[in-house]
Protein backbone atom coordinates (compact mmCIF):
# COMPACT_ATOMS: atom_id res chain seq x y z
CA UNK A 1 0.00 0.00 0.00
CA UNK A 2 1.33 3.82 -0.81
CA UNK A 3 1.37 6.24 1.73
CA UNK A 4 2.85 9.46 1.99
CA UNK A 5 2.69 12.46 4.58
CA UNK A 6 1.08 15.92 4.48
CA UNK A 7 3.79 18.29 4.48
CA UNK A 8 1.92 20.60 6.99
CA UNK A 9 0.67 17.39 9.11
CA UNK A 10 3.20 15.01 9.78
CA UNK A 11 1.41 12.84 11.79
CA UNK A 12 -1.26 12.52 9.30
CA UNK A 13 -0.72 9.87 6.10
CA UNK A 14 -2.59 9.43 3.26
CA UNK A 15 -3.04 5.70 1.92
CA UNK A 16 -3.86 5.29 -1.68
CA UNK A 17 -4.74 2.09 -2.81
CA UNK A 18 -2.45 -0.03 -5.71
CA UNK A 19 -2.81 0.96 -9.10
CA UNK A 20 -6.15 -0.74 -10.25
CA UNK A 21 -6.01 -2.23 -13.82
CA UNK A 22 -7.96 0.51 -16.12
CA UNK A 23 -9.52 -2.48 -17.89
CA UNK A 24 -12.35 -4.62 -16.23
CA UNK A 25 -12.78 -7.82 -16.49
CA UNK A 26 -15.08 -8.00 -19.07
CA UNK A 27 -13.24 -5.90 -21.11
CA UNK A 28 -10.19 -7.97 -20.55
CA UNK A 29 -11.85 -11.20 -21.30
CA UNK A 30 -12.39 -9.70 -24.42
CA UNK A 31 -9.19 -8.08 -25.22
CA UNK A 32 -7.54 -11.32 -24.33
CA UNK A 33 -9.96 -13.49 -27.02
CA UNK A 34 -8.87 -10.74 -29.68
CA UNK A 35 -5.40 -11.22 -28.87
CA UNK A 36 -5.82 -15.09 -29.66
CA UNK A 37 -7.23 -14.48 -33.09
CA UNK A 38 -5.22 -15.48 -36.40
CA UNK A 39 -3.93 -11.96 -38.41
CA UNK A 40 -6.66 -11.86 -40.88
CA UNK A 41 -9.50 -12.42 -38.68
CA UNK A 42 -8.06 -9.25 -36.68
CA UNK A 43 -9.27 -6.99 -39.80
CA UNK A 44 -13.08 -9.48 -39.43
CA UNK A 45 -13.23 -7.97 -36.22
CA UNK A 46 -12.12 -4.51 -37.09
CA UNK A 47 -14.69 -4.30 -39.57
CA UNK A 48 -17.50 -5.72 -37.22
CA UNK A 49 -16.54 -2.79 -34.66
CA UNK A 50 -16.69 -0.31 -37.73
CA UNK A 51 -20.23 -1.57 -38.53
CA UNK A 52 -21.23 -1.61 -34.62
CA UNK A 53 -19.88 1.86 -34.32
CA UNK A 54 -22.21 2.71 -37.16
CA UNK A 55 -24.83 1.30 -36.56
CA UNK A 56 -25.23 3.32 -32.93
CA UNK A 57 -24.26 6.43 -34.77
CA UNK A 58 -27.08 6.13 -37.15
CA UNK A 59 -29.99 5.42 -33.86
CA UNK A 60 -28.68 8.64 -32.02
CA UNK A 61 -29.15 10.84 -35.65
CA UNK A 62 -32.24 9.58 -35.87
CA UNK A 63 -33.47 9.68 -32.31
CA UNK A 64 -32.05 13.04 -32.21
CA UNK A 65 -34.08 13.89 -35.27
CA UNK A 66 -36.82 12.45 -34.04
CA UNK A 67 -37.05 14.42 -30.93
CA UNK A 68 -35.78 17.79 -32.90
CA UNK A 69 -38.93 17.50 -35.13
CA UNK A 70 -42.01 16.74 -32.30
CA UNK A 71 -42.08 20.57 -32.04
CA UNK A 72 -43.13 21.28 -35.25
CA UNK A 73 -44.81 17.93 -35.49
CA UNK A 74 -46.93 19.11 -32.67
CA UNK A 75 -49.37 21.67 -33.93
CA UNK A 76 -50.23 18.61 -36.91
CA UNK A 77 -50.70 16.22 -33.91
CA UNK A 78 -52.61 17.49 -31.16
CA UNK A 79 -55.37 18.95 -33.08
CA UNK A 80 -59.23 18.29 -32.38
CA UNK A 81 -59.54 16.35 -36.28
CA UNK A 82 -57.35 13.91 -34.98
CA UNK A 83 -58.50 13.46 -32.11
CA UNK A 84 -61.00 10.51 -33.21
CA UNK A 85 -57.64 9.15 -34.66
CA UNK A 86 -55.58 9.45 -30.87
CA UNK A 87 -58.27 7.14 -29.13
CA UNK A 88 -57.75 4.55 -31.19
Amino acid sequence: MDSRTFANAPSIRLYLPPRANPMNAPDQVLFDKIKQLPPQRLAEVEDFVDFLRTRENEQRLALAAAKASEASFAQVWDNDDDAAYDRM
